[in-house]
């Protein structure tokens, strides 16, 4: 198992964000990003947290391994319950047996499509039950991209909030400086172009980043917290005004 050194006022990068620490006690970790706050497992903190400023290990984990450890109990047990139907598709597939028939039933039988079911097949033949988690989630998994290059690039577009609308060419510039500002020269591996572009997309979804300069100090200066709510007792209580 893998272990970091953290305590509370820590900057970590942890599940595709930028998160601050607030809290270790013995059970888990309380991490706060802008007004949302989570409460997560230390063994499933310490396996795929990057405490910004340390190094990362040697040979980070799987992202397959971190997808299944990070299912729940029934997420894990529908895995399961496709795995006996696509072993017995293959090995009758070895033997030879037609594969139309055979993937009828068998996608009949899990309840999902044929061509479902083909994709299901080659992930499972590729990367065993954790080529059967949807690809929406492994994608939060991707370790092509070093983590401190995402954090230097949030970092990057937070200073962006008030300034002209830059160019993605223009920040991806400034991210591959700041990391070898801090990292120095060729100590972080800088993606390429198109996985630069993939990830940058990523991390600037609802900023604002690339489009209305007045949309991005919005977001930027949205009050921290969940909003609350109000009981009104007689009807008029309270007015909302858009002020724009």
């Amino acid at each position: 198992m893998s272990s970091i050194e953290v305590s509370a006022g820590a900057n970590v990068w942890f599940d595709g964000a930028m998160w601050q620490v607030d809290e270790v006690t013995g059970a888990g970790v309380r991490i706060r990003s802008g007004g949302t706050v989570r409460e997560v497992h230390v063994g499933a903190f310490s396996v795929s947290a990057l405490v910004i400023g340390q190094e990362p290990p040697a040979d980070p984990p799987d992202p397959l391994a971190l997808v299944l450890s990070s299912l729940d109990r029934k997420g894990l047990e529908q895995l399961r319950g496709m795995e006996p139907v696509l072993k017995r598709v293959i090995e009758a597939r070895d033997h030879g047996a037609a594969a139309g028939p055979l993937y009828v039933e068998a996608a009949q039988e899990l309840g999902i499509s044929v061509p479902t079911l083909k994709r299901k097949l080659s992930g499972y033949r590729d990367a065993g039950l954790g080529g059967l988690v949807d690809s929406r989630v492994t994608r939060k998994y991707d370790s092509r991209v070093d983590p401190r290059w995402d954090a230097a690039c949030v970092q990057v577009l937070d200073a962006a909030v008030y300034a002209s609308t830059p160019t993605r060419d223009a920040v991806i510039r400034r991210v591959n400086a700041e990391v070898a500002r801090v990292h120095g020269e060729g100590v972080v591996p800088a993606p390429g172009k198109t996985a630069a572009y993939r990830r940058l997309n990523e991390l600037a979804k609802g900023r604002h980043s690339f489009g209305s300069g007045r949309g991005r100090r919005s977001v930027a200066e949205r009050p921290e917290g969940v909003y609350g709510r109000l009981n009104p007792s007689y009807p008029g209580e309270y007015v909302l005004l858009d002020t724009t």
